[in-house]
């Protein structure tokens, strides 16, 4: 059923967005409130990430979401 929703321009937005810079964002996983939330998997409420337009909220976003370590907090390998 998912297969018959895909779309190609469905990542199109992921993909626009650019890669951050090495080692920029690692320090998110020294915050505990994130490691945390990601622990608790969907247990937990929203996290809420915020800032001003072009401030790198997505890409923030898009380096945890490949992150090898957010997996492994959420999945707790």
């Amino acid at each position: 059923m998912h297969h018959q929703l895909y779309s190609p321009e469905l990542d199109l937005r992921f993909q626009q967005i650019k890669n951050p810079f090495q080692n920029t964002f690692e320090w998110a996983f020294d915050l505990p409130i994130l490691t945390n939330w990601l622990h608790q998997r969907f247990n937990a409420k929203l996290f809420w990430i915020h800032g001003k337009p072009g401030s790198g909220k997505s890409t923030f976003m898009k380096f945890l979401f490949k992150s090898p370590y957010t997996w492994q907090l959420l999945y707790n390998f």
